[in-house]
């Protein structure tokens, strides 16, 4: 018995030793840099720290935060990353990530809300470790893979982070004559009584029916008519774009569409593409498509870049009545090479239809939703609010004829003949066919030569009136939502959006009927005042094409990432796509063990070269000898130095970075005659410009090395072997920024 207890005892020791073991081997922790290219910096290629534990991929979440603007503060409990300052991209907020916890309290608007990660943070001494796809969409953020890349997202401000900028600022986005322009309020009150009376009499003139109403209620202090008048033409005003806007749209689309432009990742590959001569839609549409498969986990559907890629090879804005459309100005397209670049012609059309109808309707039904809201205060007067529903009413019946959709139905084949840029004629051609407005021009629809001023006064008045009633109802109602409401579900803040925007174009439309009164006198005094007060409206502009993509299902995570969105991210998450990229892209051999010892940097003729021999940690020594026989001379540059940050590109090209290079300083020697000067002054010829260099291996297609770098090779390399591929035991070390190229061989070549 004893004896079978102490095998039992053994075994169970045995056991649990290598359960140790195992879970020693399960906590490892592996550390690699991925390529990166951020959207804010398309053509270029960054590089971003990642680790690996338990299967689980983590990224450096101070490297992250400020590269996507944001600030960090650590501490033994958690990780804060947070923005406190405006800014035209990043949003006010602030996130923290507890470590070795799968706790997050996120800031949504003025609240934090308790998030659940998908795996626990971590802190070591390599830093602070946040799970990188929900770390990328806290961030408003996110990425999509591609080629031997990320593409990652720079943040931008979503509808709610809308709210938190009018929470901070809304002193300056509300418009009030006396302190923003500087009149007195007897100055106002001047100005209302004598701008009341020029409309009368000129309207009894005109035989215009509303003025002589307005004649007859004067005798009971009646102001009905004209209530009811210039409540149609807020109305007016408020459904259809301003210049502002217009161009808002403009560059919305033209933003769109630069992803398949340039030099970035997608569009190389997209141009690619198209010189396959690929001739019909649905085959275009099925390459591209291939583009999209390695994205099949949750972070591709909230990737705008993964989303613009969707749209077009998939979505209906662009295939779905995009064939009848390419069809009928195939003919005029003639001077456009490439299946693909005729449909982006088409595709620029589309999209600009898409926003303006988008805009259109949204507009509509946010007013006439705020009117009929239970908790208007009412202090629009009862004729006012007559006069904007009915006339609202009218315009959500026919949209579009008060749509820019109206102008490029008739116009697009005309313009895409004349191989005109929509986004370059739209801002000049368009706005003499469409009720595209500004207090300050001819465009505006009800403008009457020799009264304007005063017009435009009596529209500020009624529009402060409107104004003051909308911001009393946007913050009360976002007030209940946000102290209320702990699901903050899409269909509530869409409310909130809907009043949102109706405060912001009655601001918009208030600041430019003020400015709209103003005399040329006038304006000569104030330049600077006109323009901040139209820079203002600027800013606002830009909010409103924001605001109208709200919905009521959270599309494209217009809110942010909701609680809601985490819940189903901790239901469908896979980590499955990025573990394959880092499998295939990412290097975890040590590179430096599979290189020659020595690299050499030489024409092949004169009296110079340079030499390193580089360790299997990276390290390197090596010299820079050029000699002058005449003078009998020998100059010497000694140096050391260190690689790092090396990435696999593909399976015979790495990239890495050259973390240091030092120059040893030696004093002069003479020997045999000969002078050896050693020089620290000089940068040792071969690492000119230095900061990225890449890795060649036996075997790479001469086709995909830089020119500058064969050169190099002459002298070095038999030219003859090096017709296809670089000749078996030869390998190349290229410095990228100053195109010079190391040449190193195995001793057994």
């Amino acid at each position: 018995m004893k004896r079978f207890i102490c095998l039992f005892l053994s075994a169970v020791f045995i056991f649990e030793s290598l359960n140790i073991a195992n879970a020693e081997e399960q906590i490892k922790e592996e550390y690699y840099n991925i390529n990166v290219e951020f959207s804010d910096a398309r053509s270029e290629t960054e590089q971003i720290q990642i680790m690996l534990k338990n299967n689980n991929i983590y990224i450096n979440a101070e490297q992250i935060a400020i590269r996507l603007g944001y600030k960090i503060a650590v501490n033994d409990e958690y990780i804060a990353v947070y923005n406190k300052e405006k800014s035209d991209n990043v949003p006010y907020s602030m996130t923290l990530f507890y470590f070795d916890s799968t706790k997050i309290k996120h800031m949504i608007f003025n609240r934090f809300i308790d998030y659940e990660a998908v795996y626990q943070s971590v802190k070591n001494n390599e830093g602070a470790w946040i799970p990188l796809e929900q770390a990328l969409l806290l961030m408003n953020s996110s990425y999509m893979i591609y080629d031997s890349k990320l593409l990652i997202d720079m943040p931008e401000k979503n509808i709610v982070d809308i709210y938190m900028d009018i929470l901070k600022e809304n002193k300056k986005y509300q418009f009030d004559f006396t302190e923003d322009i500087g009149l007195s309020e007897t100055d106002l009150s001047t100005m209302a009584k004598a701008s009341f009376l020029v409309q009368q009499l000129n309207g009894l003139l005109k035989l215009d029916g509303d003025a002589w109403i307005q004649a007859v209620n004067n005798l009971s202090a009646d102001n009905s008519a004209f209530d009811k008048k210039y409540g149609q033409k807020f109305a007016l005003l408020f459904c259809t774009y301003s210049d502002d806007e217009f161009k808002e749209e403009i560059k919305v689309v033209k933003d769109k569409l630069s992803l398949f432009n340039g030099n970035n990742a997608l569009a190389k590959t997209i141009n690619a593409l198209d010189k396959q001569q690929i001739d019909t839609i649905d085959n275009l549409k099925k390459q591209l498509k291939e583009i999209g498969n390695v994205n099949s986990g949750n972070l591709a559907q909230y990737n705008s870049t993964h989303k613009a890629l969707e749209t077009v090879y998939n979505q209906d804005v662009v295939f779905n009545g995009m064939t009848e459309l390419y069809k009928s100005v195939q003919a005029e397209l003639k001077n456009v090479t490439g299946i693909f670049d005729k449909i982006m012609t088409c595709a620029e059309v589309i999209g600009y239809l898409e926003e303006f109808i988008n805009q259109d309707e949204f507009a509509v039904q946010a007013l006439l939703d705020f009117l009929s809201d239970i908790n208007l205060p009412y202090n629009i007067p009862l004729e006012m609010k007559r006069g904007i529903t009915d006339y609202t009413n009218e315009l959500k019946s026919n949209i579009a004829n008060y749509s820019a959709k109206r102008y490029l139905d008739n116009n697009y084949a005309k313009l895409i003949s004349k191989g005109l840029k929509l986004s370059d004629v739209l801002p000049t051609e368009a706005t003499l066919m469409l009720i595209v407005w500004d207090l300050l021009s001819e465009n505006i629809p009800f403008y009457k030569e020799g009264i304007s001023e005063t017009d435009s006064f009596m529209l500020e008045l009624y529009s402060q009136i409107f104004m003051s009633d909308a911001f009393i109802n946007y913050q009360k109602f976002r007030n209940e939502v946000f102290d209320n409401n702990s699901s903050l579900s899409p269909d509530d803040l869409y409310k909130i959006t809907e009043y949102c925007y109706t405060y912001l174009k009655s601001c918009y439309i208030n600041r430019q009927a003020c400015l709209g009164t103003l005399t040329e006198s006038t304006k000569q005094k104030i330049p600077n005042l006109i323009k901040e007060q139209e820079k203002i409206n600027d800013e606002i502009a830009g909010y409103l094409v924001k605001l109208k993509n709200a919905s009521t299902s959270n599309d494209n995570l217009c809110y942010g990432f909701l609680p809601a969105e985490n819940d189903a991210l901790l239901k469908e998450y896979s980590n499955n796509d990025m573990i394959a990229f880092i499998n295939e892209y990412v290097t975890k051999e040590n590179i430096f063990e599979l290189l020659p010892e020595k690299f050499i940097f030489s024409a092949g003729a004169g009296g110079w070269h340079t030499e390193f021999k580089i360790k299997t940690d990276g390290t390197f020594t090596g010299n820079y000898t050029e000699q002058n026989y005449y003078a009998k001379i020998t100059n010497i540059i000694e140096f050391n130095g260190k690689f790092s940050n090396v990435t696999k590109v593909d399976n015979y090209i790495y990239n890495m970075k050259l973390d240091y290079l030092n120059l040893v300083d030696k004093e002069s020697i003479y020997k045999d005659g000969w002078k050896y000067e050693y020089d620290t002054e000089r940068c040792p010829y071969g690492f000119d410009n230095a900061s990225e260099f890449m890795i060649y291996l036996p075997g790479v297609s001469v086709t995909d090395l830089p020119q500058e770098f064969l050169y190099w090779t002459y002298g070095l390399i038999n030219q003859k072997e090096l017709k296809t591929n670089l000749p078996e035991g030869y390998y190349g070390i290229y410095n990228v920024q100053g195109k010079e190229g190391f040449v190193g061989r195995n001793k057994d070549y």
